[in-house]
């Protein structure tokens, strides 16, 4: 062999045996494979939320028709909310929602719109909430990725 000529350092002995090269391998894909599974399934289902609640009047009778507005909050944003979903409350005065707001979305915020309707509107001036049983002051962001109950007591006028 001319001097110029080296052999690579595998072919001088240097070699890693196959076996350990081999189980490295599929260990460090395994855990590549584990944590992209993890993570993507993960993220999916931290993101679905479920939000419920009746609507009463200050008698506690169920109160039927009610629009309940479901709006994705983005913080980083001038048109800072989404409408995502609407529903009405039932003879019961009961609503639920199950959705998976976008990536975007920092929360979900729940609005009681009584007033779209003509005739609540003239019975009603206004709700008294509450989140998950307790009174609260202000309305009504819900955490994604949680099951949030809002209840709403409409006011007469």
């Amino acid at each position: 062999m001319m001097p110029s000529e080296q052999r690579p350092a595998q072919a001088i002995g240097f070699r890693k045996p196959v076996v350990v090269t081999a189980l490295k391998r599929v260990l460090v894909a395994g855990a590549v494979l584990w944590v992209l599974g993890v993570s993507g399934s993960c993220a999916k289902r931290d993101r679905v939320t479920t939000i419920y609640g009746v609507v009463t009047d200050v008698n506690l009778q169920p109160v039927e028709g009610v629009q309940i507005l479901f709006a994705g909050y983005r913080t980083l944003s001038l048109a800072r909310t989404d409408n995502l979903k609407t529903v009405l409350t039932d003879k019961k005065g009961e609503y639920s929602v199950t959705i998976e707001p976008e990536k975007r979305h920092s929360s979900v915020h729940v609005i009681c719109q009584y007033f779209v309707d003509y005739k609540l509107q003239a019975k009603y001036e206004s709700y008294y909430p509450m989140k998950n049983g307790q009174h609260i002051s202000h309305c009504c962001p819900a955490p994604i990725g949680q099951k949030t109950e809002y209840n709403f007591t409409l006011l007469s006028r």
